[in-house]
């Protein structure tokens, strides 16, 4: 068994154009993204409060909201493979990530819920939220 030391960030919210239809992309919707980093017990910052080894998730928040600014998306899914490719270019290659994007309202017709979708690159169990 692997232990890992996680880091996470929860409930990023964004407001984008995401949308299947030219319509539906029009006007900007609510987001949340979700994503876990996941290191090694060995890595420096666990065993060193003043390293410089750590992952500021609050720049990786900055770098997803610049991303998902300035484009619009069709799918969930594609959206949130792009994510995880971005965390993942901008993170030590020895951490594995997990990403969850949320589409709060889907709009699907006499039904209030959240369309989800998760990407991960750690064979692990699932990832529901507590």
């Amino acid at each position: 068994m692997t232990n890992f030391f996680v880091t996470s960030l929860h409930d990023l919210k964004l407001s984008l154009h995401l949308g299947v239809t030219v319509e539906e992309r029009k006007k900007p919707q609510t987001i949340k993204a979700t994503f876990k980093l996941y290191q090694s017990t060995n890595s420096e910052c666990c065993n060193n409060d003043d390293s410089k080894e750590y992952i500021c998730y609050a720049d990786l928040a900055v770098k997803i909201r610049e991303y998902c600014n300035s484009r619009e998306f069709k799918l969930l899914e594609y959206l949130c493979f792009q994510v995880y490719k971005l965390i993942k270019s901008n993170i030590p290659k020895s951490v594995h990530v997990y990403v969850m994007i949320e589409k709060l309202d889907p709009k699907i017709e006499g039904s209030k819920c959240i369309a989800k979708c998760e990407y991960s690159d750690l064979n692990a169990p699932t990832f529901e939220k507590a």
